[in-house]
């Protein structure tokens, strides 16, 4: 990822929910760069990692 700090759309820092979608201003060109896409949500291809890091090794994973 290229940010890991701040999401995507807007500031990055406290915009979330229906502030952000990808018309708003200030909203990333490659939100796949990021792992926020806003300043809580996980991006999609941050979502993409986890689920196969879980898929591979399993519930130990988390615990």
């Amino acid at each position: 990822f290229f940010e890991t700090r701040k999401g995507c759309c807007g500031t990055g820092v406290v915009e979330t929910g229906i502030l952000c979608n990808p018309k708003s201003i200030g909203t990333c060109s490659n939100a796949s760069e990021y792992v926020f896409w806003d300043s809580v949500h996980p991006t999609q291809a941050a979502n993409q990692k986890l689920a196969d890091a879980l898929l591979l090794q399993g519930i130990s994973l988390i615990g």
